[in-house]
């Protein structure tokens, strides 16, 4: 059985800096966002092994979404 996965949400302008998407802070679209692997020890600090598995660009609202 296979089953359906999601995952993403929002590119924002985060304005103040603080990590949170306050009010008035908007989507930006044409982002480009990476899903990548951490590789065989599952550190994606470790550059020698990580893999990107996929690209996209946001919406002109921000969002975006990987689904498998």
């Amino acid at each position: 059985m296979s089953v359906a996965i999601s995952l993403g949400n929002l590119v924002w302008l985060d304005s103040n800096a603080n990590g949170i998407q306050d009010g008035g802070e908007v989507g930006l679209g044409g982002v480009t966002v990476r899903l990548i692997s951490g590789g065989a020890d599952g550190n994606i600090a470790t550059t020698a092994d990580n893999q990107t598995l996929g690209s996209i660009q946001t919406a002109a609202d921000g969002t975006y979404y990987f689904i498998s």
